[in-house]
């Protein structure tokens, strides 16, 4: 029987210092991480892979547009999308 293989987690994606993996799915990862004043957000990597298609990219854009103009107590809000290496993260 195969035992899954250890997650290899980045250190750092931007200026956001990475935790733990907290999420994993078909449109990406979400990481604990804090911010350089020392505060938990959530960041959520656009993708499986390393980069991005076009529809895959207008998907997370679509995603965080939808997400940013939505105000609900149950419903993380978005702080900000940024790039790291050619990869898109919503900062939640």
């Amino acid at each position: 029987m195969d035992t899954p293989s250890a997650i290899t987690l980045p250190e750092r994606i931007g200026k956001y210092q990475i935790v733990r993996q907290i999420g994993l799915g078909g449109m990406g990862e979400v990481w604990l991480a804090t911010d350089p004043l020392g505060s938990q957000v959530a960041v959520k990597k656009g993708g499986r892979d390393a980069r991005l298609s076009d529809r895959e990219m207008k998907r997370f854009m679509q995603e965080a547009k939808a997400l940013s103009l939505i105000q609900h107590r149950n419903i993380c809000r978005i702080y900000g999308v940024e790039i790291h290496e050619n990869i898109p993260y919503m900062v939640m």
